[in-house]
């Protein structure tokens, strides 16, 4: 693969990846029947996928402090039994309303977008 694709696919790849992850974070800490925290988000994210999205884990902390400065995460310390303290966060009404509106919007884009592709189609 040449230099202008690998460089397209990045940035492809990045711009696709970024608001979708936020949407997952949200949905991740809204369905988690226990107190979320990083590491656990990570995991549930993960096993929900059956292993097909991998996060390392610096990437969840700036997507949990991007939603956090947009109120839409609370955010609390907490001191697991036998654990090391750890930050949790919970979904805020803005939050719940946002993951709402973002889930709609995911359904109609993807909707859309697998009508062009099915109409116009891929052509090796």
């Amino acid at each position: 693969m040449n230099k202008r694709i690998n460089g397209f696919l990045k940035k492809f790849n990045k711009e696709l990846k970024t608001g979708l992850l936020s949407m997952l974070v949200l949905l991740a800490i809204d369905s988690d029947v226990e107190p979320s925290y990083g590491y656990g988000i990570i995991k549930n994210l993960e096993s929900s996928s059956k292993g097909k999205l991998k996060f390392p884990e610096g990437t969840i902390y700036p997507i949990l402090s991007s939603l956090s400065n947009k109120k839409l995460l609370e955010s609390y310390w907490g001191d697991p039994q036998g654990g090391p303290r750890r930050k949790y966060y919970k979904l805020t009404a803005d939050g719940k309303e946002a993951l709402l509106l973002c889930h709609g919007d995911w359904l109609a884009f993807y909707e859309v977008t697998n009508d062009v592709i099915e109409k116009l189609g891929v052509k090796k």
